[in-house]
């Protein structure tokens, strides 16, 4: 009778906690993003980098301009920074902070500044990198996650 008890505790403790995630995820607020012209860029694992940066005054991006290589971080189901503002040949690094798999696709296949259209999922503390050689504003998402977005502005 105890085990019995217990077992049942055990369930639905599970599924207030699955509810609870399912809620979450449907009900968290993502930034979007617009998009202009695309072409090349190179896809590569690497590490995760420092994500310092102030707001740009002409967008809501955070401005990373002054800097080579940027981090964003995936945590809580959300990009952060979810928006970014680079200079041209800019290599950033997504790291994965969340338990569950994610990946960086591009949103508008067109424009999408080299940015895969398709990519495998890298789970917690794994990263994707991918360094911007064409000047536009690329939009991009998780497959599994649609609600998940975020935007690269590159300039000169």
């Amino acid at each position: 009778m105890r085990k019995s008890v217990i077992i049942i505790a055990i369930v639905a403790l599970a599924a207030v906690i699955i509810g609870a995630a399912i809620y979450l995820s449907l009900n968290r607020q993502a930034n979007t993003g617009t998009s202009d012209t695309a072409q090349t860029g190179d896809d590569t694992h690497g590490s995760a980098l420092g994500n310092t940066g102030a707001q740009s005054q002409n967008s809501s991006a955070t401005d990373m301009t002054a800097k080579t290589e940027v981090a964003i971080g995936i945590r809580d189901m959300s990009f952060s920074p979810a928006a970014i503002k680079i200079k041209k040949g800019t290599k950033v690094t997504w790291t994965n902070n969340d338990t569950v798999g994610h990946n960086v696709i591009a949103s508008t296949p067109s424009s999408s500044g080299g940015l895969p259209t398709s990519h495998a999922l890298f789970g917690k503390g794994e990263t994707f990198s991918h360094t911007f050689n064409t000047v536009g504003t690329f939009p991009y998402t998780c497959t599994p996650h649609p609600f998940m977005k975020g935007t690269v502005e590159v300039i000169e």
